[in-house]
């Protein structure tokens, strides 16, 4: 287990804990993907092998990267529907391409 403390909130990280991965790439910058924590990395200066759900490499194998923490997020919570509200009552990213973005973009 690894304990984060950020700006405004702690973060128990163990392994297998679902998370979001935030992209600095070009093109996908800003954009949070989904996976699980598949090794908390002792030796990288906080941070931890991930495994995206929705990437595969060349080979067709999920995608394995090393992401610093600062870079990820606990996935949100189940909500439970039907959510009663009106247009404008909230700002939510998008979900397109198998990632969210800002809806600034």
């Amino acid at each position: 287990m690894l304990r984060v403390f950020g700006a405004t909130a702690t973060m128990e990280l163990t392994e297998g804990m679902r998370v979001e991965v935030r992209s600095d790439e070009k093109g996908y910058e800003g954009a949070w993907f989904e996976g699980f924590v598949k090794a908390i990395l002792k030796s990288g200066g906080g941070s931890c092998r991930i495994q995206y759900d929705k990437f595969q490499n060349k080979k067709g194998k999920p995608c394995i990267e090393i992401i610093t923490l600062d870079n990820m997020r606990p996935t949100p919570p189940d909500i439970e529907m039907p959510l009663n509200l009106s247009e404008g009552d909230i700002e939510m990213p998008l979900n397109l391409s198998e990632g969210f973005y800002d809806t600034d973009c």
